[in-house]
Protein backbone atom coordinates (compact mmCIF):
# COMPACT_ATOMS: atom_id res chain seq x y z
CA UNK A 1 0.00 0.00 0.00
CA UNK A 2 1.14 3.54 -0.69
CA UNK A 3 2.29 5.60 2.29
CA UNK A 4 0.19 8.52 3.44
CA UNK A 5 3.41 10.32 4.38
CA UNK A 6 4.18 10.64 0.67
CA UNK A 7 0.84 12.22 -0.11
CA UNK A 8 1.11 15.99 -0.63
CA UNK A 9 -1.84 18.35 -0.28
CA UNK A 10 -2.72 21.19 -2.63
CA UNK A 11 -2.33 23.47 0.38
CA UNK A 12 1.39 22.70 0.44
CA UNK A 13 1.68 23.97 -3.13
CA UNK A 14 -0.40 27.02 -2.25
CA UNK A 15 1.90 27.84 0.68
CA UNK A 16 4.95 27.51 -1.56
CA UNK A 17 3.53 29.70 -4.34
CA UNK A 18 2.47 32.44 -1.91
CA UNK A 19 5.87 32.32 -0.17
CA UNK A 20 7.70 32.46 -3.50
CA UNK A 21 5.66 35.51 -4.50
CA UNK A 22 6.11 37.44 -1.24
CA UNK A 23 9.45 36.00 -0.08
CA UNK A 24 8.06 36.32 3.42
CA UNK A 25 6.24 33.66 5.46
CA UNK A 26 4.19 36.25 7.36
CA UNK A 27 2.96 38.02 4.20
CA UNK A 28 2.21 34.66 2.58
CA UNK A 29 0.24 33.74 5.71
CA UNK A 30 -1.78 36.95 5.50
CA UNK A 31 -2.72 36.12 1.93
CA UNK A 32 -3.72 32.55 2.80
CA UNK A 33 -5.33 33.26 6.16
CA UNK A 34 -2.69 31.20 8.00
CA UNK A 35 0.00 32.06 10.52
CA UNK A 36 3.62 32.26 9.39
CA UNK A 37 4.68 29.08 11.17
CA UNK A 38 1.92 27.08 9.44
CA UNK A 39 3.02 28.38 6.04
CA UNK A 40 6.63 27.52 6.83
CA UNK A 41 5.64 23.97 7.88
CA UNK A 42 3.65 23.44 4.69
CA UNK A 43 6.59 24.55 2.55
CA UNK A 44 8.94 22.30 4.52
CA UNK A 45 6.57 19.34 4.08
CA UNK A 46 6.54 19.93 0.33
CA UNK A 47 10.34 20.10 0.27
CA UNK A 48 10.56 16.86 2.27
CA UNK A 49 8.19 15.13 -0.14
CA UNK A 50 10.13 16.35 -3.18
CA UNK A 51 13.53 15.85 -1.54
CA UNK A 52 14.33 19.28 -2.98
CA UNK A 53 15.16 22.76 -1.73
CA UNK A 54 12.55 25.29 -2.90
CA UNK A 55 12.98 28.24 -0.53
CA UNK A 56 16.28 29.38 0.99
CA UNK A 57 15.55 30.44 4.56
CA UNK A 58 17.37 33.76 4.58
CA UNK A 59 16.45 37.37 5.41
CA UNK A 60 14.73 38.04 3.10
CA UNK A 61 13.74 34.60 1.86
CA UNK A 62 15.02 33.49 -1.52
CA UNK A 63 13.52 31.26 -4.19
CA UNK A 64 16.06 28.50 -4.85
CA UNK A 65 17.30 29.29 -8.34
CA UNK A 66 17.09 25.76 -9.73
CA UNK A 67 14.33 23.61 -8.25
CA UNK A 68 12.35 26.48 -6.72
CA UNK A 69 12.07 28.38 -9.99
CA UNK A 70 11.25 25.28 -12.00
CA UNK A 71 8.60 24.05 -9.59
CA UNK A 72 6.92 27.45 -9.15
CA UNK A 73 5.44 27.52 -12.65
CA UNK A 74 4.08 23.98 -12.37
CA UNK A 75 2.63 24.57 -8.89
CA UNK A 76 0.93 27.80 -10.02
CA UNK A 77 -0.67 26.01 -12.95
CA UNK A 78 -1.92 23.17 -10.77
CA UNK A 79 -3.52 25.62 -8.32
CA UNK A 80 -5.26 27.51 -11.13
CA UNK A 81 -6.67 24.22 -12.39
CA UNK A 82 -7.94 23.33 -8.92
CA UNK A 83 -9.51 26.78 -8.55
CA UNK A 84 -11.39 26.30 -11.85
CA UNK A 85 -13.02 23.10 -10.56
CA UNK A 86 -14.28 24.13 -7.14
CA UNK A 87 -18.04 24.64 -6.95
CA UNK A 88 -18.25 26.15 -3.45
CA UNK A 89 -19.01 29.82 -3.08
CA UNK A 90 -16.02 31.47 -1.46
CA UNK A 91 -14.87 34.87 -0.24
CA UNK A 92 -11.22 33.83 -0.41
CA UNK A 93 -10.46 35.59 -3.70
CA UNK A 94 -7.84 33.70 -5.66
CA UNK A 95 -7.08 31.45 -2.70
CA UNK A 96 -8.28 27.87 -2.69
CA UNK A 97 -11.26 27.09 -0.46
CA UNK A 98 -10.05 25.34 2.68
CA UNK A 99 -11.66 22.05 1.58
CA UNK A 100 -9.81 22.14 -1.75
CA UNK A 101 -6.50 23.09 -0.12
CA UNK A 102 -6.74 19.83 1.88
CA UNK A 103 -7.06 17.69 -1.28
CA UNK A 104 -4.30 15.10 -1.49
CA UNK A 105 -2.48 13.79 -4.54
CA UNK A 106 -3.81 10.29 -3.79
CA UNK A 107 -7.41 11.56 -4.09
CA UNK A 108 -6.68 13.08 -7.50
CA UNK A 109 -4.94 9.89 -8.64
CA UNK A 110 -7.83 7.73 -7.42
CA UNK A 111 -10.39 9.74 -9.40
CA UNK A 112 -8.30 9.57 -12.59
CA UNK A 113 -7.92 5.81 -12.17
CA UNK A 114 -11.65 5.28 -11.49
CA UNK A 115 -12.58 7.40 -14.52
CA UNK A 116 -10.24 5.41 -16.77
CA UNK A 117 -11.07 1.91 -15.50
CA UNK A 118 -14.73 2.37 -14.52
CA UNK A 119 -14.37 -0.03 -11.60
CA UNK A 120 -13.40 0.41 -7.94
CA UNK A 121 -11.62 -2.93 -7.62
CA UNK A 122 -9.61 -2.41 -10.78
CA UNK A 123 -8.72 1.08 -9.58
CA UNK A 124 -7.68 -0.26 -6.18
CA UNK A 125 -5.35 -2.75 -7.88
CA UNK A 126 -4.03 -0.05 -10.21
CA UNK A 127 -3.33 2.35 -7.33
CA UNK A 128 -2.11 -0.30 -4.86
CA UNK A 129 -4.73 0.82 -2.39
CA UNK A 130 -7.70 -0.89 -0.81
CA UNK A 131 -11.17 -0.71 -2.35
CA UNK A 132 -12.39 1.20 0.73
CA UNK A 133 -9.56 3.72 0.43
CA UNK A 134 -10.29 4.34 -3.24
CA UNK A 135 -13.95 5.01 -2.43
CA UNK A 136 -13.00 7.23 0.50
CA UNK A 137 -10.60 9.23 -1.69
CA UNK A 138 -13.34 9.78 -4.25
CA UNK A 139 -15.87 10.92 -1.62
CA UNK A 140 -13.36 13.35 -0.12
CA UNK A 141 -12.62 14.80 -3.54
CA UNK A 142 -16.31 15.22 -4.30
CA UNK A 143 -16.85 17.00 -0.97
CA UNK A 144 -13.89 19.26 -1.64
CA UNK A 145 -15.11 20.31 -5.09
CA UNK A 146 -18.76 20.41 -3.96
CA UNK A 147 -20.11 18.24 -6.77
CA UNK A 148 -20.51 14.55 -7.64
CA UNK A 149 -17.87 13.16 -9.98
CA UNK A 150 -19.29 9.71 -10.69
CA UNK A 151 -22.62 7.88 -10.57
CA UNK A 152 -23.48 4.21 -10.28
CA UNK A 153 -22.04 1.39 -8.20
CA UNK A 154 -21.13 -1.72 -10.19
CA UNK A 155 -21.05 0.24 -13.46
CA UNK A 156 -19.42 3.61 -12.83
CA UNK A 157 -20.14 6.53 -15.12
CA UNK A 158 -18.81 10.06 -14.96
CA UNK A 159 -21.25 12.86 -14.22
CA UNK A 160 -21.22 16.00 -16.36
CA UNK A 161 -18.94 17.61 -13.80
CA UNK A 162 -16.85 14.43 -13.67
CA UNK A 163 -16.24 14.60 -17.40
CA UNK A 164 -15.28 18.25 -17.09
CA UNK A 165 -12.98 17.48 -14.16
CA UNK A 166 -11.31 14.43 -15.67
CA UNK A 167 -9.11 16.25 -18.18
CA UNK A 168 -8.24 18.95 -15.67
CA UNK A 169 -7.37 16.55 -12.87
CA UNK A 170 -5.43 14.26 -15.23
CA UNK A 171 -3.37 17.23 -16.32
CA UNK A 172 -2.79 18.29 -12.69
CA UNK A 173 -1.49 14.82 -11.78
CA UNK A 174 0.70 14.45 -14.86
CA UNK A 175 2.12 17.96 -14.46
CA UNK A 176 3.06 17.33 -10.84
CA UNK A 177 4.54 13.90 -11.51
CA UNK A 178 6.52 15.03 -14.58
CA UNK A 179 7.85 18.06 -12.72
CA UNK A 180 8.97 15.86 -9.84
CA UNK A 181 10.73 13.59 -12.32
CA UNK A 182 12.37 16.48 -14.18
CA UNK A 183 13.76 18.68 -11.42
CA UNK A 184 17.44 18.32 -10.77
CA UNK A 185 18.94 15.28 -9.06
CA UNK A 186 18.73 15.33 -5.29
CA UNK A 187 21.91 16.46 -3.55
CA UNK A 188 21.78 15.20 0.08
CA UNK A 189 24.55 17.65 1.05
CA UNK A 190 22.54 20.79 0.19
CA UNK A 191 20.01 20.53 3.07
CA UNK A 192 22.91 20.10 5.52
CA UNK A 193 24.60 23.18 4.09
CA UNK A 194 21.37 25.15 4.42
CA UNK A 195 20.97 24.11 8.06
CA UNK A 196 24.57 25.14 8.75
CA UNK A 197 24.00 28.45 7.00
CA UNK A 198 20.93 29.06 9.14
CA UNK A 199 22.98 28.53 12.31
CA UNK A 200 25.64 30.90 11.01
CA UNK A 201 22.97 33.52 10.27
CA UNK A 202 21.62 33.24 13.80
CA UNK A 203 25.12 33.67 15.21
CA UNK A 204 25.73 36.66 12.95
CA UNK A 205 22.54 38.28 14.24
CA UNK A 206 23.73 37.77 17.81
CA UNK A 207 27.12 39.34 17.08
CA UNK A 208 25.60 42.30 15.24
CA UNK A 209 23.30 42.89 18.21
CA UNK A 210 26.29 42.94 20.60
CA UNK A 211 28.13 45.37 18.33
CA UNK A 212 25.10 47.66 18.01
CA UNK A 213 24.51 47.76 21.76
CA UNK A 214 28.11 48.70 22.57
CA UNK A 215 28.31 51.30 19.78
CA UNK A 216 25.17 53.00 21.09
CA UNK A 217 26.76 53.58 24.48
CA UNK A 218 28.22 57.05 25.01
CA UNK A 219 30.78 55.81 27.53
CA UNK A 220 31.46 52.10 26.95
CA UNK A 221 33.35 50.35 29.72
CA UNK A 222 36.55 48.39 29.25
CA UNK A 223 34.46 45.22 29.36
CA UNK A 224 32.20 46.61 26.63
CA UNK A 225 35.22 47.36 24.43
CA UNK A 226 36.50 43.83 24.88
CA UNK A 227 33.07 42.47 23.90
CA UNK A 228 33.06 44.71 20.85
CA UNK A 229 36.52 43.56 19.76
CA UNK A 230 35.66 39.89 20.24
CA UNK A 231 32.39 40.26 18.32
CA UNK A 232 34.11 41.95 15.38
CA UNK A 233 36.85 39.32 15.32
CA UNK A 234 34.24 36.54 15.20
CA UNK A 235 32.10 38.35 12.65
CA UNK A 236 34.73 38.58 9.88
CA UNK A 237 35.36 34.82 9.41
CA UNK A 238 31.65 34.15 9.89
CA UNK A 239 30.78 36.50 7.01
CA UNK A 240 33.38 34.74 4.85
CA UNK A 241 31.95 31.32 5.70
CA UNK A 242 28.44 32.54 4.91
CA UNK A 243 29.58 33.87 1.56
CA UNK A 244 31.19 30.53 0.68
CA UNK A 245 28.08 28.59 1.68
CA UNK A 246 25.86 30.92 -0.30
CA UNK A 247 28.05 30.43 -3.39
CA UNK A 248 27.93 26.65 -3.02
CA UNK A 249 24.16 26.51 -2.43
CA UNK A 250 22.85 29.07 -4.92
CA UNK A 251 22.85 28.73 -8.68
CA UNK A 252 22.36 31.79 -10.89
CA UNK A 253 18.82 32.16 -12.20
CA UNK A 254 20.32 33.23 -15.52
CA UNK A 255 21.61 29.70 -16.00
CA UNK A 256 18.15 28.23 -15.53
CA UNK A 257 15.86 27.47 -18.44
CA UNK A 258 12.49 25.72 -18.40
CA UNK A 259 12.58 22.69 -20.70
Amino acid sequence: MKSKQCDPRLGWLEAFVATAQHLDFALAGEELGLNASRVRRNVEKLEEWLHKILIIDDVPLELYAVDGVQFLDAASGILKSAQSLQRHETIRGDRLPSAVSRVRLSELESFVSIAKLGNYKASAYDQQRSDAQIRRNLRQLERAFGCALVSGHSQIELTDFGREAFDVVSNMVSTLCSCVADISNYDPITPAKLRLRKLFLMRRSELLLVIARVERKERPTKKDKLKLKAAREQLAPLEEALHELRTEISSPVANFSVP
